[in-house]
């Protein structure tokens, strides 16, 4: 009897995780759609209140470093006081400030809502507490749950961006962006009803409360594992990704690419994003966490050697999207569900906050060298070389990684 009441606890408990699924996946999905806007919104806010664009620009850098320095702060938060709560204040406070983005008048203030409020929000919340909240609900085989829930992110690039441009076009930047705050905070709203977490006592039951009780935060991070994953292969994957994404448009037209066309390519990138980023989730297992790691990095230094060979190409310019959009996101949810599995739920939060704070590190120092590389040599080319040279880099380390590492720590805390 006992069993059997049991086995109905973990039924339910499975059927709950899928909705906690769904609902972190709306607010990641309205978080990345919110982020898109922004570049869209530039030239009609440049306009309307006689702004510089470079000017605003700097929005995105300070939310950039924001989310950066907030990531391990969010993780300890979240380790703390548990993802739920983390969760539904950033999601509130994003929404909150995506709103009053609507009444901006002054550049400080673009600066602080969208700089400051959201970069403290959107990406941290989105990378730290939403997978730590899915991943405690999926004990075993949460690598699928995680490649749903992070896409997310290339959906909402896909769906919300070609949106607002048609509803700045028409109604202006100011009311889609009041438009996106009402709806996040609607989604939030909605969410705090049903979202929970799961207890500590199906914790235990799934096997992994010795491992959460014992392995601690600077125990892990003095592991070869996570020197490996979580800091060295986490900095060079943030220098070889996000510059291309934010430096896209400069990119193309040395590309010969018009401003448009290269706007619209970004949601075909977004696009190949989700479809990497899914095609992600059963491979773990089948074929554990490392080569599939390792895959996308193959995949994402083949996405540069087109441009290397054939800067000026057409056909190069497209293989490079498609390929890059495949490795863009896929490594989040197998990188966040292989540190679940190797060091437990407990310390998943501080762990992830940790290791993208080092992965937006290596973005920011990425964005500045190929800015500089391109005003010394007039083109993005070295910038390619220098990311696959890094990329080569990233796949050689992936051969090192030993995958015994969690044995061993169950081992020493058994």
């Amino acid at each position: 009897m006992g069993v059997h009441m049991f086995s109905v606890s973990l039924g339910l408990c499975a059927g709950r995780g899928w909705v906690v699924l769904g609902l972190t996946f709306a607010m990641l999905f309205m978080a990345s759609g919110a982020q898109m806007s922004f570049p869209i919104s530039l030239v009609p806010m440049s306009r309307e209140l006689g702004w510089d664009i470079s000017l605003l620009s700097h929005a995105m850098s300070i939310c950039m470093l924001s989310t950066g320095f907030s990531m391990p702060l969010i993780g300890k938060l979240t380790d703390k006081y548990g993802p739920r709560i983390v969760t539904l204040l950033g999601c509130t406070i994003a929404g909150i400030s995506t709103l009053l983005i609507s009444l901006v008048s002054e550049i400080w203030q673009v600066y602080l809502l969208y700089g400051v409020l959201l970069g403290l929000t959107w990406h941290s919340i989105g990378m730290v507490t939403l997978p730590t909240l899915v991943s405690g609900w999926f004990a075993e085989k949460r690598s699928l749950p995680l490649s749903i829930l992070q896409s997310a992110y290339p959906i909402g690039w896909f769906c919300t961006a070609p949106l607002a441009g048609s509803l700045v076009q028409n109604y202006g930047w100011r009311y889609t962006w009041l438009l996106l705050g009402i709806i996040f905070l609607v989604v939030v709203a909605l969410s705090s009803l049903f979202m929970r977490e799961l207890r500590a006592s199906f914790i235990r039951a799934l096997g992994s409360s010795r491992l959460n009780e014992v392995v601690s935060v600077k125990m892990a991070i003095k592991t070869r594992f996570f020197m490996l994953v979580g800091i060295a292969i986490m900095f060079m994957c943030g220098f070889t990704d996000t510059p291309f994404t934010q430096l896209w448009v400069p990119i193309s037209i040395e590309w010969g690419i018009d401003e448009a066309t290269a706007s619209y390519s970004l949601g075909y990138m977004a696009l190949m994003a989700f479809i990497g980023t899914i095609s992600m989730g059963p491979l773990p297992r089948k074929l554990g966490y490392k080569i599939p790691f390792s895959i996308l990095y193959v995949v994402r230094a083949a996405s540069l050697v087109p441009p290397l060979f054939l800067v000026k190409s057409i056909v190069a310019y497209y293989t490079f999207m498609a390929l890059l959009g495949l490795s863009f996101f896929g490594m989040a949810p197998v990188f966040s569900a292989w540190i679940g599995e190797t060091f437990g739920e407990k310390i998943l939060g501080e762990l992830l906050g940790l290791s993208i704070f080092v992965h937006f590190v290596g973005a920011a120092l990425g964005i500045y060298i190929f800015s500089l590389i391109n005003e010394a040599y007039r083109t993005y080319y070295p910038a390619f070389l220098l990311s696959f040279i890094l990329v080569l880099t990233i796949i050689i380390l992936c051969c090192l990684i030993r995958l015994s590492i969690g044995v061993q720590l169950r081992q020493e805390v058994s």
